[in-house]
C-alpha cells in the first residue's frame, strides 16, 4: 500500500518516469518477499536501501529550494520530524 501511496505521489512530482521507478521499488519489495535466495534477497535490500538515500536526497533538496529562506529552518525540521515519526506510525 505504501509503494502504491508513493508511485502515485511521485507520478504527480515527477511525472511518469518517476511513477515507473516507484514501480519498480515496489516490485523489489515483493522479490524478497517471495524470495527463497539469501543472495537475491539481499541484493534487493541493496538497491532499496539505494534507492531511499536517493529519494531522502531529491526530496531534502526540493524542500530546501523552493522555501523561502525565512521559513527553511521550521519547513526542514518539521520535514524531518514526519519522516522520523511515519516509519514509527505505520509499525502500530
Amino acid at each position: 500500500m505504501g509503494g502504491g501511496a508513493g508511485a502515485s505521489s511521485a507520478a504527480r512530482a515527477g511525472g511518469a518516469d518517476a511513477a515507473m521507478v516507484g514501480g519498480r521499488v515496489r516490485d523489489l519489495h515483493d522479490l524478497i518477499g517471495v524470495s527463497t535466495s539469501l543472495i537475491l534477497s539481499l541484493v534487493s535490500l541493496i538497491f532499496l536501501g539505494a534507492a531511499d538515500m536517493i529519494s531522502v536526497i531529491i526530496r531534502a533538496t526540493l524542500v530546501q529550494l523552493r522555501t523561502p529562506d525565512e521559513m527553511r529552518g521550521r519547513v526542514m525540521a518539521v520535514d524531518m520530524v514526519f519522516y522520523r515519526d511515519v516509519e514509527r506510525a505505520g509499525a502500530v
